[in-house]
């Protein structure tokens, strides 16, 4: 029986209207230690976002991670947001840290939870992020108190190792010198209000009960619902 091995891309139709914003990641592992760690009174996190990823540039206003707790993150109410371009697409090491004097302050506050689901915080210094680099989240918690073991954040893997973590139940962590942490292939779920994607990516892509003639695909379109999508079916993996 002869195979026959069909590429198929979606291609979604510009989408100008909703809300500017791009979500990045539908992962649903915990225990990343990103963007933070409620778990311990001292936590700091640095995460690469790509700009092939992001597919958009401009002013980002806010910035929304997915929280998979019950709680109301109490024990995690001394945020710092930091924002920073970079040309590093993965972390070399455990101390290849991004220096600060890179980063720039968006945020100094709380944030505020009432259970599961998206968590908006909104900037203080707004961000301008070229669409160009690489993108830079670094959040510092650092409030003497902690949460409950079950109050983590969602996250998704990655090829390379995209965050640097660290946490301590003791020390305030200097961002000027950070410690040792730990690399991970993960790096949290995130939307980047205040830009938007001229073509938004599918997610959630399906492939069901493929034959040598047909497939049954399933996605989710992220673009308006009155602009819908486009696709095409092709042998190779060029778009037209």
């Amino acid at each position: 029986m002869k195979k026959i091995t069909f590429c198929f891309v979606l291609l979604l139709l510009t989408y100008f209207g909703g809300q500017a914003q791009v979500q990045l990641g539908d992962g649903t592992a915990i225990e990343k230690g990103v963007p933070f760690e409620p778990r311990n009174p001292y936590s700091y996190a640095q995460s690469i976002y790509l700009a092939s990823e992001i597919l958009a540039s401009g002013e980002i206003t806010s910035i929304q991670w997915y929280f998979a707790g019950n709680g109301s993150l109490d024990g995690s109410q001394e945020l710092t947001i930091y924002l920073g371009h970079t040309s590093k697409s993965a972390f070399d090491s455990a101390t290849d840290w991004e220096p600060i004097a890179n980063l720039t302050e968006v945020y100094l506050g709380d944030i505020d939870a009432e259970g599961a689901g998206w968590i908006t915080v909104y900037l203080d210094n707004p961000f301008t992020y070229n669409g160009t680099d690489n993108l830079i989240v670094a959040v510092k918690e650092d409030s003497e108190d902690m949460d409950g073991w079950d109050d983590q954040f969602y996250a998704y893997e990655v090829e390379g190792n995209r965050s640097i973590t660290y946490a301590s139940w003791s020390d305030a962590v200097d961002v000027e010198n950070p410690a040792e942490g730990t690399l991970k292939n993960f790096v949290a779920n995130v939307s980047f209000d205040g830009i938007v994607q001229a073509c938004p990516k599918p997610t959630e892509l399906i492939a069901q009960d493929a034959t040598t003639n047909g497939v049954v695909l399933y996605w989710t379109s992220n673009a308006g619902a009155t602009q819908g999508s486009q696709y095409y079916f092709s042998t190779t993996n060029t778009t037209p």
